[in-house]
């Protein structure tokens, strides 16, 4: 039988994870990409790649938090109320740290599915696996709940540490508006936002120094979670408890 290696289920049109899909996350990232644009007018598309190339010209990929730099300590809430220190976790292994704009993205909840899956591996090789978004407590944990999410997603409130970790830009009002249009985005925050994180990736080692370093100005391209694993195996820490 010829399996088809993608399935998409309606909520947001994500592609759901199935043994018949790929198990790198940029397959399905780039099926979900190709799906979307395809379904979008010229004006629309050009719409959102002035995203990326407004980031690019910024030159925010240069002023970020990037490899080797050390991390600045913080300490936020999870959807349990739990406040979850980056210092604290760090005492105890590498920390995998990494942003998403909000649940309403498909890119954003596709990688956050993909991590759960890689988690107890990288509990495994000593690593606490961590997300942060600026989006609503509620929505956060409808997410956790439904894709049972393990891991802390944290409330990044006012894109707070994401402006530490110098990863916030501005968002145009067209494409505030395409966001609005498309996703309802507004709803998913307790004021209508006018600026995003990058989709950044850190690993993190208990020293607080960045050994490894996803930052792009394009939102569709992720860190690969296997990337991430190969990675921790070479820094050779004890498993850690969930």
């Amino acid at each position: 039988m010829i399996f088809r290696l993608f399935i998409f289920v309606l909520w947001l049109g994500v592609p759901a994870i199935s043994q018949a899909q790929s198990k790198l996350l940029k397959d399905s990232l780039n099926y979900l990409s190709a799906t979307r644009f395809a379904k979008l007018t010229e004006e629309e598309k050009t719409r959102y790649l002035s995203e990326i190339k407004d980031v690019e010209a910024g030159g925010l990929l240069f002023s970020a938090k990037n490899q080797k730099d050390k991390t600045p300590d913080f300490s936020l809430t999870d959807i349990s109320g739990k406040t979850v220190s980056l210092h604290a976790a760090l005492e105890k292994g590498p920390v995998i740290l990494f942003w998403y704009r909000g649940s309403w993205s498909p890119y954003c909840t596709l990688t956050l599915r993909y991590m759960q899956r890689m988690n107890k591996e990288f509990l495994a090789n000593g690593a606490m696996l961590m997300a942060l978004s600026a989006e609503k407590k509620e929505k956060a944990a409808q997410t956790a709940k439904r894709f049972k999410i393990t891991y802390p997603l944290l409330s990044d409130t006012g894109n707070t540490v994401a402006r530490s970790f110098g990863l916030v830009y501005p968002i145009n009002e067209d494409l505030q508006k395409q966001y609005e249009k498309d996703f309802k985005w507004s709803g998913f925050y307790t004021t209508v936002p006018s600026e995003l994180p990058l989709m950044a990736l850190y690993i993190i080692h208990p020293n607080q120094k960045i050994v490894y370093a996803h930052v792009q100005a394009d939102y569709r391209n992720r860190a690969e979670p296997g990337e991430l694993l190969r990675v921790l195996k070479g820094m050779m820490f004890p498993a850690r408890t969930p």
